[in-house]
């Protein structure tokens, strides 16, 4: 049975911690730095041996605009909802 504790801090705190080894600080005072308790920031350096586990870059968001998908819907109907058929921009 898992035991009942805080959840894990976000993401973007983890992103901010592991900057903050990088540039020499303990992991208690890159702890300290970004809000969470030091023994917390001691495990999430422990675990990934001393190395950032997560991309420390920002999530990309990718969106359709309300015409892509209006477009995307006419092309289903024509059943035509293949990626080759799709006029989209492809990235």
């Amino acid at each position: 049975m898992r035991s009942l504790r805080r959840p894990d801090p976000s993401r973007v705190v983890q992103r901010q911690f592991w900057p903050q080894t990088a540039t020499g600080d303990t992991t208690v005072e890159a702890s300290i730095a970004v809000g969470v308790w030091w023994p917390v920031g001691a495990r999430w350096f422990r675990h990934a041996g001393g190395v950032p586990p997560i991309s420390l870059a920002d999530p990309t968001v990718r969106n359709l605009t309300c015409g892509k998908r209006e477009e995307i819907a006419i092309l289903r109907a024509q059943d035509k909802g293949r990626a080759r058929d799709c006029p989209c921009d492809q990235a």
